[in-house]
């Protein structure tokens, strides 16, 4: 609906404003941008804004519409979004570099010329048939259109090496100049959505948050510090998939165990102790199907007081009362991780993300959880180990598959975590039967 009334003074500005974000995303958006998503909202309500404005003032954007050009390129656009995308993929194929600027200018203008071709050939050939003629040959055209294109989209999937599916095939080549998803600069945010529904009980760890994801009548429990919220967005999916309600049990920078950790407070301290005590307690028994658990604690004097002794210890202790009421767990262990920052190495070495690997071995975890798995050895209690699918057998990547691995010096991106989703499945989904 166009401004009117008291509105259309404001028409102007509006369509102006509507129009810079369009023009922006235009410019900014790239290739690695996760679209669609929050990102989509500016150009979209750019145009509402557009459209809503609707202004005939001199001053107004709207004129600019007028011109014959633009008005050609708008009856046009469908088809010039029909044709660039396969320019763009095939002509570094036949090149066998990259998209140099005169790549780009002549992709523009093979885009033009071929968009304005089946405009004129196909679309309006077929969009005005001849008066009293059959429409079965439409039909036809319609059926092996779709066929085609399931075809197609069919073998786009059978090849796509997106995140984990690299380590899953282990057969993929390693391109240290891929472009990457999410981008560098925006992959600090692609984390889990504990963060965005503040899930979280943070210091001084006095509060009692808990979140709900899924609606299914089997229930299942994700308990443990900010190495276990990275798994979510792959729970999720399996939530979606099986019928499961997964409840969040998160506290950041404090780990759910007996073993007793150091704050600057004594205070804290105890705190972070009696969480620990309480998420054991609401999870304890058979209200939950499954009690996920995955942790990190840090394992030296400076900075938690707790030794590695102490911590398997601390943990085995969890679990041992944990199994006594009939609780299902399963520890997923702290996956391999960096020590510096992935978003901000890869930013830095856009041209060669062979920068921000390492061999696996000087990025292996001490995970005191899942040695207290092993040594409390009971049927109720067992771990899985998904390194393989953020590693290779020898070497550790920033990024796998295209997907940026961490979100920052040692928690999975939830993009990454998607990805890995197929191979997780099995172990979890067998839990959660037991």
């Amino acid at each position: 609906i166009a401004a009117s009334g008291r509105f259309r003074v404001a028409a102007v500005p509006v369509a102006w404003l509507g129009l810079a974000a369009i023009v922006v995303t235009g410019f900014t958006y790239t290739g690695s941008t996760p679209f669609p998503g929050y990102t989509a909202l500016l150009p979209v309500l750019g145009t509402a804004a557009v459209i809503w404005a609707g202004s005939q003032h001199v001053l107004s954007p709207t004129g600019i519409f007028r011109f014959r050009p633009i008005q050609w390129l708008g009856d046009v656009s469908y088809s010039v979004y029909l044709w660039h995308w396969p320019l763009v993929i095939l002509v570094p194929f036949v090149s066998g570099g990259s998209l140099g600027i005169l790549d780009k200018i002549a992709i523009v203008a093979a885009t033009l010329v071929l968009a304005g071709l089946s405009k004129t050939f196909i679309e309006d050939r077929f969009r005005q048939p001849k008066p009293g003629a059959p429409l079965r040959h439409s039909y036809r055209l319609a059926v092996v259109g779709m066929v085609a294109l399931t075809v197609m989209g069919g073998a786009q999937v059978a090849e796509a090496n997106h995140g984990a599916l690299a380590r899953g095939k282990q057969k993929c080549p390693v391109k240290d100049d891929a472009k990457l998803v999410p981008a560098a600069e925006l992959a600090k945010e692609d984390k889990s959505d504990a963060y965005a529904d503040n899930c979280w009980t943070n210091q001084p760890f006095t509060g009692r948050k808990t979140c709900t994801y899924g609606d299914g009548p089997k229930q299942v429990a994700l308990v443990g510090n900010s190495h276990a919220g990275h798994w979510l967005p792959a729970l999720q999916a399996l939530a979606k998939k099986n019928g499961w309600t997964i409840t969040t049990y998160l506290v950041s920078s404090c780990a759910v165990t007996d073993a007793r950790q150091k704050y600057e407070t004594e205070v804290k301290s105890q705190n972070c102790y009696d969480y620990g005590q309480w998420a054991q307690k609401q999870t304890s028994g058979k209200k939950y199907d499954l009690v996920i658990t995955s942790e990190r604690l840090a394992l030296d004097s400076s900075s938690r007081g707790t030794t590695k002794a102490k911590a398997v210890a601390g943990y085995a202790s969890y679990l041992r009362d944990w199994a006594k009421g009939g609780t299902n767990i399963l520890a997923i262990k702290d996956p391999t991780y960096p020590g510096i920052n992935i978003p901000d190495c890869l930013a830095e070495h856009p041209d060669d993300q062979s920068k921000c690997s390492a061999p696996r071995k000087d990025w292996i975890v001490d995970d005191a959880l899942v040695d207290a798995v092993k040594e409390v050895d009971l049927p109720k209690v067992t771990y899985a180990n998904f390194d393989d699918l953020v590693c290779e057998p020898t070497v550790c990547r920033g990024a796998n598959g295209g997907v940026i691995t961490y979100f920052d010096k040692a928690h999975l991106s939830a993009t990454y975590v998607k990805t890995m989703t197929p191979f997780m499945a099995k172990e979890i989904e067998a839990a959660a039967r037991r």
